[in-house]
């Protein structure tokens, strides 16, 4: 008898550490956490050009967009990872301007895009800073001594079922530098590592 109790437990605790462990349960997590402002969303030229709706048109249950717009070349590259139930899927579009303008569709059927979406909303994409505020922080005492003509700028869009959020920020790293305690920067270092350690 008490060994058939013994069973009963260990299978109740199992499924109850596997249904807040499922997909369902962790987007029902992430949804509260979403940070979500009054934000009028980019409208990006670029989702025509690819062939992708806005992300407010999006009917993925999760969705993750990373903008990655280089000035000096005026290119634009994107990362969009979407989730429904335990299905997960990646596009990644890359332009480049030599010899002409063109957007290539890279291949992702190397990349596992679940491990990929739950280590950026570990490491809380859904809701950073947005750069201009952290930027009127640090330097509340004084200016930055540099200025940063040429770099690139990150736009962040996440999606989760009926809620949308969006934020920015620019070339973070010699800020970083000065500042390697700020919780923020921080926090775009590691979205950063994590998109730069994508292999295809």
């Amino acid at each position: 008898m008490k060994k058939r109790i013994s069973k009963l437990l260990k299978l109740f605790f199992l499924l109850v550490f596997f249904s807040c462990n499922s997909p369902q349960e962790k987007i029902r997590k992430y949804y509260s956490e979403l940070n979500i402002k009054d934000v009028e969303l980019t409208n990006w030229n670029y989702d025509e050009r690819v062939g992708i709706p806005n992300i407010s048109q999006s009917e993925n249950e999760l969705e993750i967009r990373r903008y990655e717009k280089i000035l000096i070349s005026g290119t634009t590259n994107l990362i969009l990872l979407s989730q429904n139930g335990n299905k997960c899927n990646a596009q990644v579009f890359a332009e480049s301007n030599v010899p002409k303008i063109k957007i290539d569709n890279i291949n992702t059927s190397n990349l596992n895009s679940c491990e990929l979406i739950e280590s950026l909303l570990k490491n809380n994409i859904h809701r950073l800073t947005d750069f201009s505020d952290v930027l009127k922080e640090i330097t509340k005492d004084k200016p930055l001594p540099f200025t940063i003509m040429d770099g690139k700028s990150y736009y962040i869009q996440v999606k989760i079922k009926d809620k949308i959020y969006e934020m920015s920020y620019s070339d973070f790293q010699p800020h970083l530098e000065l500042f390697p305690k700020n919780k923020e920067l921080n926090e775009y270092n590691n979205i950063y590592e994590i998109y730069n350690g994508i292999t295809f």
